[in-house]
C-alpha cells in the first residue's frame, strides 16, 4: 500500500516536468510545405503536425538551424548559425508568420540589422548598422508605405 502511494506521488510530481519537455526532430523526420505564406510541417511517418524543435546540422556536425513549431507551424524563434557556431540571424514567428523582432549579426556578434514584423510583413522600423555598431539606415514601413530616415537623424 505504501509503495502504491509513493508511486502515485512520484507520478504526479513528474507529470508537469514531462509535459514541458519538447520533442526534437531532424529534417529527415518531417515533411514540410508552404501554403498561403505559411510554412507547415508534419511528421514523415504519421503525417501528424509537429510540435517541438527542428534542428539542422552541417556536414561537419555543427548546428546550422533551429526552429520551434506548434501544431505544424513555426511558432517561437528560428535561429541560423554560421560554420563556427555563432548566431547569424534570429527570427520570431507566431502561428506560421513572421511576428515581432528579427535580428541579423556580423561574425563578430555585433548587430547587423533589426526589423519588426507583423503577419510576415514589415511593420515599424528596419534598422541597419555597420560593424562598429554605428547606424547606417533606418526605414519605417507600415501599411505599404516606406520612409527612409538617414542615420544622422537618429
Amino acid at each position: 500500500m505504501l509503495k502504491s502511494i509513493l508511486l502515485f506521488i512520484c507520478l504526479i510530481i513528474s507529470t508537469p516536468a514531462l509535459a514541458n519537455e519538447q520533442t526534437v526532430y531532424t529534417p529527415t523526420d518531417i515533411n514540410c510545405s508552404s501554403q498561403d505564406d505559411i510554412y507547415y510541417c508534419v511528421t514523415a511517418r504519421y503525417r501528424k503536425p509537429i510540435t517541438g524543435i527542428v534542428r539542422s546540422y552541417t556536414k561537419s556536425g555543427g548546428l546550422e538551424k533551429e526552429e520551434h513549431y506548434l501544431e505544424g507551424k513555426l511558432n517561437g524563434t528560428q535561429k541560423y548559425y554560421d560554420e563556427s557556431g555563432k548566431i547569424e540571424e534570429e527570427r520570431s514567428y507566431k502561428k506560421g508568420k513572421l511576428y515581432g523582432v528579427s535580428k541579423g549579426y556580423y561574425p563578430s556578434g555585433k548587430l547587423k540589422f533589426r526589423a519588426n514584423f507583423k503577419g510576415s510583413r514589415y511593420n515599424g522600423y528596419i534598422e541597419t548598422f555597420d560593424e562598429d555598431g554605428r547606424p547606417i539606415d533606418r526605414i519605417y514601413r507600415t501599411n505599404g508605405r516606406e520612409k527612409v530616415v538617414p542615420a544622422r537623424r537618429y
